[in-house]
Parts: structure tokens; sequence; C-alpha cells
């Protein structure tokens, strides 16, 4: 065989190596920016209720993004005062879609926090179905500011379901 035609072989392995490795470190990127859109987007509300709900959800993110196998005990014990403050927040709430919005929210997160952050690929099935119910109610979203936190969320919970399923 001749060296020119095994050229563009070593090309095409190398790149697929290449793209294989680099993909948890681009997965973390992409959550990093998801995350910058909600907390950026949740400067400028103005409802306590809602502002609260959402910094309480970045506070999750933020540990979820950092962690590289289970969870530390004092992660798990931050993730769960953070969960329960949206969970006494949720129940306040009185607009049927945003109560739905937030429930499947912290489904997702109970999960997540359940398996220590250890998801496998069966958890990706219940996750999905989860993510799905979410999916349908953002796409009834009507406010510009709020739909772009939702769909934010929704990708990094997409980039965590795709992971654990792997």
């Amino acid at each position: 065989m001749k060296l020119k035609n095994l050229l563009p072989v070593s090309a095409l392995s190398l790149l697929l190596l290449a793209s294989v490795h680099g993909a948890p470190q681009q997965q973390k990127s992409d959550l990093k920016a998801s995350l910058d859109v909600i907390k950026t987007n949740i400067g400028k509300v103005t409802e306590a209720g809602e502002k609260e709900r959402w910094q309480a959800n970045v506070d999750l993110w933020q540990i979820e993004i950092a962690q590289t196998g289970a969870f530390a005990k004092t992660d798990l014990v931050k993730m769960t005062a953070s969960l329960d403050r949206i969970k006494a927040n949720v129940a306040k709430v009185t607009d049927a879609g945003e109560k739905e919005r937030w429930q499947t929210n912290i489904d997702l997160w109970q999960v997540v926090i359940g398996q220590n952050g250890m998801l496998v690929k069966g958890d990706s099935q219940k996750l999905n179905v989860t993510l799905a119910a979410m999916k349908a109610n953002i796409a009834k979203i009507s406010e510009a500011g709020e739909k772009q936190r939702w769909e934010a969320n929704r990708d990094m919970w997409q980039l965590i379901i795709d992971r654990a399923a792997k």
C-alpha cells in the first residue's frame, strides 16, 4: 500500500480519536454555557419567588457541573437543601404550567441526587420520559426571557441524560 493512501486514513483516525477524547470536555463547556445563559437571565427576574427558585436551581447545576464522580457528602447536603428550597417555593406557585415545569425539574433532580450523581444507562429512559414532559411544557411558554431560561435548563438536562445513556 502506498503511503499517500494511508495518510487520509491516519488523519481520519486521529480526528475520530480526538473527538472521542474531547467529548467530556465539550459537554462541560456546553453545560457551563447553558448555565451562564440562566445566570444572566435570572439577573433580570423581578419576582422574588421565581428568582429564588432559579437561584436554587443554579446552585444545583453548579455542583452537578463540578462533580467528576459520586457527589461528596457535603455536596449532597447542599443539593438536598437547594432542592428543598425549590419544593417549598413551588408549593406556592399558582400557575399550572409553571408548577408543572418545576415539578418535572424537581423529579429530575431527585433522581440525580438519589443516585448520588452516578446515573446509569437504565436511568436515562426514566429521565427521558420526564424530560419529554418538560419539553412539551416549555414549547407553550410565550414570554421570551422565561422561555430562554427553561430552554437552557432543558438543554443541560438533555446533556446529563445523554451522558447517562452511554
